[in-house]
């Protein structure tokens, strides 16, 4: 009785065992597998989303440069420019994220911020609020085509590597 109640203990520690090397073993298939969706993404979808950041940001651009801008105009491009790189973040390897983050916080920022595109606005809400200014939407502008061409640049290194 002794012997199968110590069979039945070293089972019960070797099923242990093998459960937590299955655990261990199947969380490094998913990693694996999801590095393979990365690449794939990145080598299919890259070249789409960097067009659709490109025409955003010239209408973006067309639209600051408006003698006249109307705030839910300039808004709804932010917007645009805020997901796509959103879905941008998603595909681009961790190593390259760091630029694309920073556009992202400045577009999520200026979303979020008040609008005073007249000086007249300026005058008045730069004493009471933060503001983003026309100048900051030109930033914004810049450091996004900058991101885009850097990522166009990579892509295309990747390529000739690949």
């Amino acid at each position: 009785m002794n012997l199968l109640s110590d069979i039945g203990s070293w089972c019960s520690i070797f099923g242990l065992l093998l459960s937590v090397v299955t655990i261990i073993y199947a969380q490094l298939i998913k990693k694996s597998v999801s590095d393979i969706q990365h690449r794939v993404l990145y080598n299919i979808r890259l070249r789409e989303y960097l067009e659709n950041l490109r025409n955003a940001n010239y209408e973006y651009s067309i639209l600051i440069n408006k003698d006249s801008v109307d705030n839910n105009e300039i808004r709804e491009k932010l917007k645009i420019l805020e997901t796509t790189i959103k879905l941008l973040l998603k595909i681009i390897p961790k190593d390259q994220q760091r630029m694309c983050r920073k556009c992202l916080y400045r577009v999520s920022k200026q979303y979020s911020g008040r609008l005073a595109l007249t000086k007249k606005e300026m005058d008045t809400k730069k004493w009471l609020f933060s503001y983003v200014s026309i100048d900051d939407l030109k930033i914004t502008y810049i450091e996004i085509s900058a991101l885009i061409t850097t990522l166009t640049n990579l892509k295309i290194d990747k390529d000739i590597i690949s």
